[in-house]
Protein backbone atom coordinates (compact mmCIF):
# COMPACT_ATOMS: atom_id res chain seq x y z
CA UNK A 1 0.00 0.00 0.00
CA UNK A 2 1.59 3.31 -0.77
CA UNK A 3 1.64 5.84 2.25
CA UNK A 4 -0.68 8.55 1.90
CA UNK A 5 1.19 12.12 1.63
CA UNK A 6 -0.64 14.39 4.73
CA UNK A 7 -0.55 17.74 4.92
CA UNK A 8 -2.06 18.52 8.50
CA UNK A 9 -2.79 22.05 9.59
CA UNK A 10 -3.33 23.55 13.12
CA UNK A 11 -3.27 26.85 14.65
CA UNK A 12 -0.22 26.69 16.73
CA UNK A 13 2.02 23.24 18.85
CA UNK A 14 -0.61 22.06 21.25
CA UNK A 15 0.92 19.59 24.33
CA UNK A 16 -1.91 17.28 23.33
CA UNK A 17 -1.72 16.51 19.60
CA UNK A 18 2.34 16.08 19.37
CA UNK A 19 1.97 12.04 20.61
CA UNK A 20 -0.62 11.89 18.01
CA UNK A 21 2.01 13.14 15.14
CA UNK A 22 4.69 11.12 16.60
CA UNK A 23 2.36 7.95 16.64
CA UNK A 24 1.54 8.52 12.88
CA UNK A 25 5.27 9.81 11.78
CA UNK A 26 5.85 5.91 12.24
CA UNK A 27 3.29 4.58 10.71
CA UNK A 28 4.72 3.20 6.92
CA UNK A 29 1.14 3.97 5.34
CA UNK A 30 1.04 7.73 5.91
CA UNK A 31 3.76 10.62 4.84
CA UNK A 32 2.58 13.31 7.64
CA UNK A 33 3.23 16.84 7.19
CA UNK A 34 1.87 19.35 9.95
CA UNK A 35 2.01 22.89 9.38
CA UNK A 36 1.69 25.42 12.19
CA UNK A 37 0.23 29.17 11.94
CA UNK A 38 1.96 30.05 15.10
CA UNK A 39 4.16 29.51 17.43
CA UNK A 40 2.13 29.30 20.65
CA UNK A 41 3.51 28.09 23.67
CA UNK A 42 6.97 26.85 22.21
CA UNK A 43 8.88 29.45 23.82
CA UNK A 44 6.22 30.16 26.23
CA UNK A 45 3.38 32.66 25.50
CA UNK A 46 0.54 34.21 27.74
CA UNK A 47 -2.38 31.94 28.44
CA UNK A 48 -5.80 34.47 29.30
CA UNK A 49 -7.80 31.58 30.57
CA UNK A 50 -4.74 30.78 33.14
CA UNK A 51 -3.66 33.73 33.66
CA UNK A 52 0.00 33.84 32.54
CA UNK A 53 2.53 32.61 30.85
CA UNK A 54 2.54 29.21 30.13
CA UNK A 55 5.55 26.49 28.66
CA UNK A 56 4.80 23.52 28.39
CA UNK A 57 7.39 21.14 29.92
CA UNK A 58 7.19 17.96 27.47
CA UNK A 59 8.84 18.15 24.14
CA UNK A 60 5.96 19.57 21.73
CA UNK A 61 8.25 19.16 18.44
CA UNK A 62 10.73 16.33 17.20
CA UNK A 63 9.75 12.77 15.76
CA UNK A 64 7.59 14.04 13.18
CA UNK A 65 8.07 16.75 9.93
CA UNK A 66 6.43 19.97 10.36
CA UNK A 67 7.17 23.76 9.71
CA UNK A 68 6.32 26.86 10.82
CA UNK A 69 4.85 29.37 8.74
CA UNK A 70 4.79 33.20 8.85
CA UNK A 71 1.93 34.60 10.01
CA UNK A 72 1.56 37.77 8.67
CA UNK A 73 -1.63 38.84 11.31
CA UNK A 74 -1.22 42.75 12.37
CA UNK A 75 -1.99 41.28 16.35
CA UNK A 76 -1.08 37.65 16.14
CA UNK A 77 -3.52 35.03 17.93
CA UNK A 78 -4.33 31.41 16.97
CA UNK A 79 -7.53 32.13 19.05
CA UNK A 80 -8.57 34.40 16.59
CA UNK A 81 -9.52 34.55 12.92
CA UNK A 82 -7.29 37.34 11.52
CA UNK A 83 -4.97 35.68 14.29
CA UNK A 84 -3.47 33.41 11.66
CA UNK A 85 -3.00 34.69 8.53
CA UNK A 86 -0.44 32.36 6.56
CA UNK A 87 -0.73 32.92 3.00
CA UNK A 88 2.49 30.89 1.94
CA UNK A 89 -0.24 27.33 2.94
CA UNK A 90 -0.71 28.06 -0.73
CA UNK A 91 1.95 27.38 -1.84
CA UNK A 92 3.04 24.77 0.56
CA UNK A 93 -0.08 22.67 -0.55
CA UNK A 94 0.69 23.46 -4.63
CA UNK A 95 4.47 22.40 -4.39
CA UNK A 96 4.45 19.82 -1.88
CA UNK A 97 2.35 17.24 -3.76
CA UNK A 98 0.01 15.97 -1.07
CA UNK A 99 -2.93 13.65 -1.12
CA UNK A 100 -4.79 15.03 1.22
CA UNK A 101 -5.74 17.75 3.51
CA UNK A 102 -6.39 16.97 7.35
CA UNK A 103 -7.46 20.45 8.98
CA UNK A 104 -7.32 20.58 12.83
CA UNK A 105 -10.22 23.71 13.44
CA UNK A 106 -11.24 25.91 10.72
CA UNK A 107 -11.45 29.27 12.90
CA UNK A 108 -8.35 31.26 11.07
CA UNK A 109 -8.23 32.91 8.05
CA UNK A 110 -5.56 30.64 7.48
CA UNK A 111 -7.74 27.34 7.59
CA UNK A 112 -9.93 28.91 4.29
CA UNK A 113 -7.38 29.96 2.42
CA UNK A 114 -6.35 26.50 2.72
CA UNK A 115 -9.55 24.98 1.93
CA UNK A 116 -9.81 27.02 -1.54
CA UNK A 117 -5.74 25.43 -2.18
CA UNK A 118 -7.24 22.69 -2.02
CA UNK A 119 -10.23 22.87 -3.81
CA UNK A 120 -7.90 23.89 -6.19
CA UNK A 121 -5.33 21.57 -6.34
CA UNK A 122 -8.14 18.70 -6.06
CA UNK A 123 -7.19 17.49 -2.58
CA UNK A 124 -9.35 15.96 -0.45
CA UNK A 125 -10.47 17.37 3.17
CA UNK A 126 -10.22 15.64 6.06
CA UNK A 127 -11.50 17.80 9.30
CA UNK A 128 -10.99 17.39 13.17
CA UNK A 129 -12.90 20.07 15.25
CA UNK A 130 -13.90 19.55 18.95
CA UNK A 131 -16.92 21.46 18.24
CA UNK A 132 -20.87 19.90 19.34
CA UNK A 133 -23.89 20.54 18.23
CA UNK A 134 -25.49 23.88 18.71
CA UNK A 135 -28.68 25.60 18.49
CA UNK A 136 -26.53 28.82 17.30
CA UNK A 137 -27.19 30.84 14.09
CA UNK A 138 -25.42 33.16 12.34
CA UNK A 139 -21.99 34.15 10.87
CA UNK A 140 -20.41 31.21 12.31
CA UNK A 141 -23.00 28.69 11.37
CA UNK A 142 -22.86 29.28 7.63
CA UNK A 143 -19.07 29.24 7.56
CA UNK A 144 -20.05 25.20 9.43
CA UNK A 145 -22.43 24.62 6.77
CA UNK A 146 -20.12 25.77 3.88
CA UNK A 147 -16.92 23.62 5.48
CA UNK A 148 -19.53 20.69 5.47
CA UNK A 149 -20.30 20.55 1.89
CA UNK A 150 -16.19 20.74 0.99
CA UNK A 151 -15.34 18.10 3.40
CA UNK A 152 -14.15 14.47 2.03
CA UNK A 153 -14.00 12.99 5.30
CA UNK A 154 -15.36 13.61 9.15
CA UNK A 155 -12.82 12.88 11.72
CA UNK A 156 -15.41 12.53 14.76
CA UNK A 157 -13.64 12.67 18.23
CA UNK A 158 -16.99 11.41 20.30
CA UNK A 159 -20.23 10.95 20.04
CA UNK A 160 -21.42 14.86 20.46
CA UNK A 161 -19.00 15.59 17.82
CA UNK A 162 -20.46 13.17 15.46
CA UNK A 163 -23.76 14.70 16.30
CA UNK A 164 -22.45 18.05 14.75
CA UNK A 165 -21.10 16.45 11.48
CA UNK A 166 -24.93 14.76 11.34
CA UNK A 167 -26.35 17.98 11.70
CA UNK A 168 -24.73 19.12 8.76
CA UNK A 169 -25.39 16.76 6.62
CA UNK A 170 -22.20 14.82 6.23
CA UNK A 171 -23.37 10.94 5.76
CA UNK A 172 -22.50 8.51 7.85
CA UNK A 173 -19.90 6.71 5.19
CA UNK A 174 -18.14 10.08 5.11
CA UNK A 175 -17.28 9.54 8.82
CA UNK A 176 -14.58 7.74 10.65
CA UNK A 177 -13.57 7.93 14.70
CA UNK A 178 -10.44 9.19 15.34
CA UNK A 179 -11.21 9.42 19.58
CA UNK A 180 -9.99 12.39 21.60
CA UNK A 181 -7.38 11.05 23.50
CA UNK A 182 -4.34 11.65 25.48
CA UNK A 183 -0.67 9.69 25.81
CA UNK A 184 -2.62 7.22 28.07
CA UNK A 185 1.55 5.27 28.02
CA UNK A 186 2.62 8.94 29.29
CA UNK A 187 -0.06 9.28 32.07
CA UNK A 188 0.43 5.47 33.45
CA UNK A 189 3.67 5.89 33.71
CA UNK A 190 3.54 8.74 36.11
CA UNK A 191 0.71 6.71 38.17
CA UNK A 192 3.08 4.36 38.58
CA UNK A 193 6.08 6.67 39.27
CA UNK A 194 3.86 8.16 42.19
CA UNK A 195 2.73 4.75 42.79
CA UNK A 196 2.58 4.31 47.49
CA UNK A 197 3.94 8.12 47.60
CA UNK A 198 -0.01 8.95 48.69
CA UNK A 199 0.96 10.95 51.94
CA UNK A 200 3.99 12.72 50.92
CA UNK A 201 1.81 13.69 47.98
CA UNK A 202 -0.88 15.09 49.72
CA UNK A 203 1.73 16.99 52.21
CA UNK A 204 3.00 18.38 49.24
CA UNK A 205 -0.10 19.98 48.43
CA UNK A 206 -0.71 20.85 52.15
CA UNK A 207 -3.53 18.28 52.83
CA UNK A 208 -3.43 16.66 55.98
CA UNK A 209 -5.38 13.64 57.56
CA UNK A 210 -6.42 10.90 55.77
CA UNK A 211 -9.80 11.89 54.38
CA UNK A 212 -10.82 11.58 50.88
CA UNK A 213 -9.01 14.12 48.32
CA UNK A 214 -11.59 15.38 45.90
CA UNK A 215 -9.40 16.86 42.56
CA UNK A 216 -10.05 19.69 39.99
CA UNK A 217 -7.64 20.36 36.94
CA UNK A 218 -8.08 23.13 35.19
CA UNK A 219 -9.01 26.87 34.37
CA UNK A 220 -10.58 28.91 36.83
CA UNK A 221 -12.56 30.25 35.13
CA UNK A 222 -16.44 31.30 35.32
CA UNK A 223 -17.49 28.16 32.39
CA UNK A 224 -15.96 25.71 34.43
CA UNK A 225 -17.79 26.84 37.61
CA UNK A 226 -15.19 26.01 40.37
CA UNK A 227 -17.25 28.31 43.12
CA UNK A 228 -20.04 25.49 42.67
CA UNK A 229 -18.09 23.27 43.07
CA UNK A 230 -16.60 24.99 46.70
CA UNK A 231 -20.03 25.19 47.50
CA UNK A 232 -20.50 21.25 46.96
CA UNK A 233 -18.09 21.05 48.77
CA UNK A 234 -18.79 22.57 51.73
CA UNK A 235 -22.54 20.82 52.15
CA UNK A 236 -19.72 17.17 51.74
CA UNK A 237 -17.57 18.35 54.41
CA UNK A 238 -20.36 19.32 56.54
CA UNK A 239 -20.82 15.72 56.85
CA UNK A 240 -18.17 14.22 55.47
CA UNK A 241 -13.80 14.31 56.64
CA UNK A 242 -12.44 15.15 53.11
CA UNK A 243 -9.77 17.75 51.49
CA UNK A 244 -10.75 19.52 47.97
CA UNK A 245 -7.73 20.60 46.14
CA UNK A 246 -7.85 23.00 42.82
CA UNK A 247 -5.02 22.38 40.53
CA UNK A 248 -4.81 25.42 38.20
CA UNK A 249 -4.74 29.07 37.80
CA UNK A 250 -7.38 31.63 36.60
CA UNK A 251 -9.32 34.62 37.05
CA UNK A 252 -11.28 33.17 39.90
CA UNK A 253 -8.64 31.75 42.09
CA UNK A 254 -8.77 35.03 44.07
CA UNK A 255 -12.41 34.87 44.73
CA UNK A 256 -12.12 31.44 45.72
CA UNK A 257 -9.10 32.00 47.80
CA UNK A 258 -11.29 35.09 49.64
CA UNK A 259 -13.94 32.33 50.42
CA UNK A 260 -12.18 29.61 51.71
CA UNK A 261 -10.20 32.13 54.03
CA UNK A 262 -13.55 33.59 54.82
CA UNK A 263 -15.48 30.31 55.75
CA UNK A 264 -12.59 29.23 57.44
CA UNK A 265 -11.94 25.52 55.46
CA UNK A 266 -8.61 24.56 55.52
CA UNK A 267 -9.09 21.78 53.70
CA UNK A 268 -9.10 23.21 50.40
CA UNK A 269 -6.17 23.68 48.72
CA UNK A 270 -4.69 25.70 45.73
CA UNK A 271 -2.15 24.04 43.75
CA UNK A 272 -1.82 26.63 41.37
CA UNK A 273 -1.12 25.98 37.65
CA UNK A 274 0.94 22.01 37.38
CA UNK A 275 2.37 21.78 34.52
CA UNK A 276 2.39 18.51 32.55
CA UNK A 277 5.27 16.52 33.91
CA UNK A 278 3.80 17.74 37.13
CA UNK A 279 0.16 17.56 37.09
CA UNK A 280 0.47 13.68 37.77
CA UNK A 281 1.30 14.44 41.60
CA UNK A 282 -2.39 15.81 41.60
CA UNK A 283 -4.07 12.83 40.26
CA UNK A 284 -1.99 10.39 42.05
CA UNK A 285 -3.03 12.10 45.56
CA UNK A 286 -6.52 12.51 44.78
CA UNK A 287 -9.83 10.06 45.09
CA UNK A 288 -12.70 11.54 42.60
CA UNK A 289 -12.02 13.71 39.87
CA UNK A 290 -14.63 16.55 39.16
CA UNK A 291 -15.22 18.72 35.98
CA UNK A 292 -18.24 21.26 36.77
CA UNK A 293 -18.28 22.75 33.75
CA UNK A 294 -21.58 25.16 33.11
CA UNK A 295 -20.91 25.53 29.22
CA UNK A 296 -18.73 24.92 26.18
CA UNK A 297 -16.86 22.37 27.55
CA UNK A 298 -16.56 20.87 24.28
CA UNK A 299 -14.41 17.50 25.39
CA UNK A 300 -12.13 17.90 28.67
CA UNK A 301 -9.23 16.00 28.15
CA UNK A 302 -8.60 16.67 31.70
CA UNK A 303 -10.99 13.47 32.46
CA UNK A 304 -8.84 11.58 30.46
CA UNK A 305 -6.24 12.32 32.30
CA UNK A 306 -7.68 11.58 35.53
CA UNK A 307 -8.94 8.20 34.45
CA UNK A 308 -5.61 6.86 33.72
CA UNK A 309 -5.07 7.33 37.14
CA UNK A 310 -7.77 4.44 37.88
CA UNK A 311 -10.29 7.91 39.26
CA UNK A 312 -14.36 7.77 39.98
CA UNK A 313 -15.60 10.85 37.66
CA UNK A 314 -18.37 13.11 38.67
CA UNK A 315 -19.03 15.34 35.25
CA UNK A 316 -21.84 18.05 34.75
CA UNK A 317 -23.61 17.36 31.77
CA UNK A 318 -22.20 20.30 29.58
CA UNK A 319 -18.98 17.93 29.75
CA UNK A 320 -18.16 16.68 26.03
CA UNK A 321 -16.91 13.59 26.94
CA UNK A 322 -19.72 12.37 29.51
CA UNK A 323 -21.58 10.36 26.97
CA UNK A 324 -18.75 8.60 25.99
CA UNK A 325 -16.21 8.35 28.81
CA UNK A 326 -18.70 8.13 31.48
CA UNK A 327 -21.12 5.32 32.27
CA UNK A 328 -23.63 6.52 34.75
CA UNK A 329 -22.73 4.12 38.42
CA UNK A 330 -20.36 2.41 36.09
CA UNK A 331 -16.84 4.88 36.96
CA UNK A 332 -19.01 7.66 38.32
CA UNK A 333 -21.69 10.47 37.84
CA UNK A 334 -23.06 12.86 35.42
CA UNK A 335 -25.38 15.47 37.38
CA UNK A 336 -26.73 18.46 35.75
CA UNK A 337 -24.58 21.86 35.35
CA UNK A 338 -27.24 24.21 36.13
CA UNK A 339 -28.20 22.08 39.46
CA UNK A 340 -24.73 20.95 40.14
CA UNK A 341 -24.43 22.48 43.78
CA UNK A 342 -27.26 20.09 44.79
CA UNK A 343 -26.37 17.46 42.48
CA UNK A 344 -22.80 17.57 42.75
CA UNK A 345 -22.79 17.54 46.24
CA UNK A 346 -24.76 14.08 46.70
CA UNK A 347 -22.37 12.75 43.97
CA UNK A 348 -19.76 13.91 45.76
CA UNK A 349 -20.70 12.88 49.13
CA UNK A 350 -21.62 8.78 47.91
CA UNK A 351 -18.27 8.88 46.91
CA UNK A 352 -16.74 10.22 49.62
CA UNK A 353 -18.57 8.06 52.00
CA UNK A 354 -17.71 4.49 50.25
CA UNK A 355 -13.95 3.81 50.12
CA UNK A 356 -14.96 0.02 48.06
CA UNK A 357 -17.39 2.60 45.73
CA UNK A 358 -14.25 4.45 44.48
CA UNK A 359 -11.98 1.67 43.79
CA UNK A 360 -14.85 -0.18 41.83
CA UNK A 361 -15.14 2.90 39.58
CA UNK A 362 -11.99 4.10 39.93
CA UNK A 363 -10.67 0.05 38.16
CA UNK A 364 -14.20 0.89 35.72
CA UNK A 365 -12.24 4.38 34.57
CA UNK A 366 -9.11 2.57 33.78
CA UNK A 367 -11.00 0.10 31.14
CA UNK A 368 -13.05 2.50 29.48
CA UNK A 369 -9.96 5.15 29.32
CA UNK A 370 -7.80 2.18 27.80
CA UNK A 371 -9.58 2.50 24.62
CA UNK A 372 -9.39 6.46 24.04
CA UNK A 373 -5.21 6.16 23.07
CA UNK A 374 -3.09 7.55 21.08
CA UNK A 375 -2.99 4.20 18.74
CA UNK A 376 -6.54 4.53 18.47
CA UNK A 377 -6.55 8.06 17.15
CA UNK A 378 -3.88 7.03 14.72
CA UNK A 379 -5.73 4.11 13.62
CA UNK A 380 -9.02 6.42 12.62
CA UNK A 381 -6.51 8.47 10.82
CA UNK A 382 -4.60 6.42 9.05
CA UNK A 383 -8.31 4.82 7.73
CA UNK A 384 -9.88 7.88 6.53
CA UNK A 385 -6.86 9.48 4.98
CA UNK A 386 -6.49 5.98 2.92
CA UNK A 387 -10.21 6.26 2.14
CA UNK A 388 -10.42 9.53 0.65
CA UNK A 389 -7.36 9.23 -0.77
CA UNK A 390 -8.76 6.26 -2.79
CA UNK A 391 -11.50 7.79 -4.12
CA UNK A 392 -9.51 10.11 -5.88
CA UNK A 393 -6.38 8.49 -6.66
CA UNK A 394 -5.91 6.97 -10.03
CA UNK A 395 -5.10 3.20 -10.28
Amino acid sequence: MMPVRLAALISHPIQYFAPLYRELARRPDISLTVFFCARGNVEGSFDSGFGRTVQWDTPLLGGYSSRFMQNLALRPDPQRFLGVVNPAVVGLLRRGKFDALWLHGYYGASHWLAIAAARTLHLPILLRTESTKSGKHGAAHMMKAALMRNIAGALYIGSRNRSLYESFGVPAQRMHFAPYSVDNRFFLQQAELFRGQRLQLRKRFGIVGEGPCILFAGKLIAKKQPQALLQAFQAVRAKHACTLLFAGDGELRPVLEAQVRDAQMMDVHFAGFLNQTEIGAAYACADIFVLPSLYDETWGLVVNEAMNFGLPVVLSDAVGCADDLLRQRENGFVVSASRFVIEGADAIAALVADAELRRAYGARSREIIAQWDVPHTADGIVAAAHSVVGVTRPH
